[in-house]
Protein backbone atom coordinates (compact mmCIF):
# COMPACT_ATOMS: atom_id res chain seq x y z
CA UNK A 1 0.00 0.00 0.00
CA UNK A 2 1.06 3.50 -0.79
CA UNK A 3 2.37 5.39 1.88
CA UNK A 4 0.37 9.10 2.47
CA UNK A 5 1.81 11.99 0.85
CA UNK A 6 0.58 15.29 0.75
CA UNK A 7 -0.61 16.21 -3.24
CA UNK A 8 1.38 18.99 -5.00
CA UNK A 9 -1.27 22.02 -4.29
CA UNK A 10 -2.09 24.00 -7.46
CA UNK A 11 -0.11 24.04 -11.10
CA UNK A 12 3.46 24.18 -10.85
CA UNK A 13 5.69 26.59 -11.70
CA UNK A 14 6.75 24.38 -15.21
CA UNK A 15 2.74 23.88 -15.63
CA UNK A 16 2.38 20.49 -14.12
CA UNK A 17 -0.81 19.07 -11.89
CA UNK A 18 -0.56 16.05 -9.47
CA UNK A 19 -3.55 13.38 -10.48
CA UNK A 20 -2.60 11.00 -7.75
CA UNK A 21 -0.54 7.96 -6.72
CA UNK A 22 1.02 5.29 -8.02
CA UNK A 23 -0.50 3.10 -4.71
CA UNK A 24 1.39 -0.29 -6.00
CA UNK A 25 2.22 -2.54 -8.44
CA UNK A 26 -0.55 -4.46 -10.76
CA UNK A 27 0.50 -8.01 -11.74
CA UNK A 28 3.97 -8.96 -13.13
CA UNK A 29 4.32 -7.55 -16.27
CA UNK A 30 4.38 -3.62 -15.22
CA UNK A 31 1.23 -2.12 -14.72
CA UNK A 32 0.60 0.07 -12.01
CA UNK A 33 -2.60 0.70 -9.71
CA UNK A 34 -2.84 4.45 -8.84
CA UNK A 35 -5.10 6.09 -6.88
CA UNK A 36 -6.56 9.74 -7.88
CA UNK A 37 -7.27 12.66 -6.01
CA UNK A 38 -10.26 13.63 -7.40
CA UNK A 39 -12.45 11.69 -10.62
CA UNK A 40 -10.24 13.02 -13.43
CA UNK A 41 -9.08 9.88 -14.75
CA UNK A 42 -10.59 10.86 -18.68
CA UNK A 43 -7.16 12.78 -18.93
CA UNK A 44 -5.53 9.83 -18.47
CA UNK A 45 -4.83 8.36 -22.04
CA UNK A 46 -3.23 6.67 -24.38
CA UNK A 47 0.33 8.27 -25.85
CA UNK A 48 -0.23 11.25 -23.08
CA UNK A 49 3.16 11.97 -21.90
CA UNK A 50 3.03 11.64 -17.37
CA UNK A 51 5.52 12.48 -15.16
CA UNK A 52 6.11 9.98 -11.84
CA UNK A 53 8.59 11.42 -9.41
CA UNK A 54 10.94 12.77 -11.42
CA UNK A 55 10.90 10.89 -14.69
CA UNK A 56 8.73 11.36 -17.69
CA UNK A 57 6.39 8.08 -18.99
CA UNK A 58 4.00 8.18 -21.94
CA UNK A 59 0.77 6.30 -21.00
CA UNK A 60 -0.08 3.06 -22.25
CA UNK A 61 -3.15 2.66 -21.36
CA UNK A 62 -5.56 3.72 -18.79
CA UNK A 63 -8.92 1.68 -17.38
CA UNK A 64 -10.41 1.46 -13.91
CA UNK A 65 -7.70 2.51 -12.05
CA UNK A 66 -4.63 0.53 -13.60
CA UNK A 67 -1.83 2.31 -15.62
CA UNK A 68 0.22 1.08 -18.00
CA UNK A 69 3.31 3.26 -19.03
CA UNK A 70 6.00 2.43 -21.64
CA UNK A 71 9.39 1.42 -20.48
CA UNK A 72 7.67 0.08 -17.19
CA UNK A 73 7.57 -3.86 -18.12
CA UNK A 74 7.76 -5.86 -15.21
CA UNK A 75 7.10 -6.10 -11.55
CA UNK A 76 10.48 -4.45 -10.00
CA UNK A 77 10.00 -1.80 -12.42
CA UNK A 78 6.15 -1.15 -11.38
CA UNK A 79 7.48 -1.56 -8.01
CA UNK A 80 9.90 0.97 -7.97
CA UNK A 81 7.16 3.45 -8.40
CA UNK A 82 5.04 2.95 -5.53
CA UNK A 83 4.28 5.93 -3.84
CA UNK A 84 4.99 8.44 -6.69
CA UNK A 85 3.13 11.26 -7.39
CA UNK A 86 1.60 11.14 -11.01
CA UNK A 87 1.63 14.45 -12.69
CA UNK A 88 0.27 15.92 -16.05
CA UNK A 89 0.87 18.95 -17.89
CA UNK A 90 -2.11 20.89 -17.11
CA UNK A 91 -2.21 22.17 -21.26
CA UNK A 92 -3.21 18.18 -21.91
CA UNK A 93 -6.75 18.35 -19.56
CA UNK A 94 -9.58 18.01 -21.81
CA UNK A 95 -11.17 21.68 -22.09
CA UNK A 96 -14.29 22.44 -23.35
CA UNK A 97 -15.23 26.44 -23.09
CA UNK A 98 -16.02 27.70 -19.69
CA UNK A 99 -14.90 24.70 -17.93
CA UNK A 100 -12.83 25.55 -14.45
CA UNK A 101 -10.78 22.95 -13.44
CA UNK A 102 -10.93 22.96 -9.63
CA UNK A 103 -7.44 22.99 -9.54
CA UNK A 104 -7.41 26.48 -11.46
CA UNK A 105 -8.81 27.67 -8.69
CA UNK A 106 -5.34 27.54 -6.54
CA UNK A 107 -4.87 30.98 -5.68
CA UNK A 108 -8.36 32.63 -6.19
CA UNK A 109 -9.47 35.11 -3.81
CA UNK A 110 -12.85 33.34 -1.82
CA UNK A 111 -15.68 36.13 -1.27
CA UNK A 112 -19.18 35.90 0.17
CA UNK A 113 -22.25 37.38 -1.31
CA UNK A 114 -21.34 40.69 0.17
CA UNK A 115 -18.38 40.99 -0.80
CA UNK A 116 -16.23 40.09 2.43
CA UNK A 117 -12.82 38.54 1.95
CA UNK A 118 -12.36 35.20 3.47
CA UNK A 119 -9.06 34.01 2.41
CA UNK A 120 -7.63 32.34 -0.73
CA UNK A 121 -8.19 29.22 -2.29
CA UNK A 122 -4.47 27.39 -1.06
CA UNK A 123 -5.92 23.63 -2.30
CA UNK A 124 -8.07 20.91 -2.84
CA UNK A 125 -9.25 18.36 -1.01
CA UNK A 126 -11.68 15.24 -0.49
CA UNK A 127 -13.32 13.71 2.36
CA UNK A 128 -15.26 10.91 -0.16
CA UNK A 129 -18.18 12.45 -0.44
CA UNK A 130 -17.80 15.43 -2.24
CA UNK A 131 -14.09 18.06 -3.37
CA UNK A 132 -13.22 20.42 -0.42
CA UNK A 133 -11.65 24.05 -1.42
CA UNK A 134 -9.15 24.28 1.29
CA UNK A 135 -9.12 28.25 2.16
CA UNK A 136 -6.77 29.92 3.74
CA UNK A 137 -7.30 33.46 5.86
CA UNK A 138 -5.93 34.91 9.13
CA UNK A 139 -3.54 31.65 9.61
CA UNK A 140 -6.06 29.28 9.71
CA UNK A 141 -7.81 26.76 6.92
CA UNK A 142 -10.91 26.68 6.69
CA UNK A 143 -12.48 23.43 4.24
CA UNK A 144 -15.05 24.07 2.19
CA UNK A 145 -17.27 21.90 0.67
CA UNK A 146 -17.47 21.91 -3.12
CA UNK A 147 -21.28 21.86 -3.65
CA UNK A 148 -24.02 24.45 -5.12
CA UNK A 149 -25.33 25.16 -1.62
CA UNK A 150 -22.14 26.74 -1.21
CA UNK A 151 -20.22 27.34 -3.91
CA UNK A 152 -22.35 30.02 -5.97
CA UNK A 153 -19.89 30.61 -8.72
CA UNK A 154 -16.22 29.96 -9.53
CA UNK A 155 -13.83 30.90 -12.09
CA UNK A 156 -9.55 31.77 -12.18
CA UNK A 157 -10.88 35.00 -10.59
CA UNK A 158 -12.50 34.60 -7.74
CA UNK A 159 -15.03 32.18 -5.87
CA UNK A 160 -18.25 33.39 -4.45
CA UNK A 161 -19.42 31.58 -1.45
CA UNK A 162 -22.72 31.56 0.52
CA UNK A 163 -21.26 29.44 3.63
CA UNK A 164 -23.23 28.07 6.51
CA UNK A 165 -23.49 29.74 9.97
CA UNK A 166 -20.19 29.06 11.17
CA UNK A 167 -18.53 28.12 8.53
CA UNK A 168 -16.48 31.20 8.86
CA UNK A 169 -16.07 33.41 11.83
CA UNK A 170 -17.20 36.77 11.44
CA UNK A 171 -14.17 38.11 12.64
CA UNK A 172 -12.48 36.25 9.73
CA UNK A 173 -13.63 37.90 7.13
CA UNK A 174 -11.83 40.48 5.57
CA UNK A 175 -13.55 43.84 4.31
CA UNK A 176 -11.52 45.52 1.33
CA UNK A 177 -11.83 49.34 1.94
CA UNK A 178 -11.29 50.57 -1.57
CA UNK A 179 -11.21 54.27 -1.16
CA UNK A 180 -8.46 54.27 1.90
CA UNK A 181 -7.25 50.85 0.30
CA UNK A 182 -6.95 49.14 4.02
CA UNK A 183 -7.69 45.65 4.43
CA UNK A 184 -7.09 42.69 2.27
CA UNK A 185 -3.91 42.10 3.33
CA UNK A 186 -4.19 40.66 6.74
CA UNK A 187 -3.99 37.51 5.63
CA UNK A 188 -1.38 35.40 4.18
CA UNK A 189 -1.73 35.09 0.30
CA UNK A 190 1.42 33.89 -0.43
CA UNK A 191 -0.03 30.07 -0.40
CA UNK A 192 0.06 29.18 -4.09
CA UNK A 193 2.29 26.66 -4.93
Amino acid sequence: MASRITPTAGVTSDGWVSLGVISRAHGLKGALRVHLWHDEGAVLRGGLAIRIGAKTYRVATYAAGILTVDGVTDRNASEALQSQEILVARTDFPQAEGDVYLVDLVGAPVLDESGRKLGTVAGISDNGAQPLLLVHGHGKEVMVPFVPAIVLAADHDEVLLRPPPGLFDEADAVVDDEETGEGGDEFDEDTRS
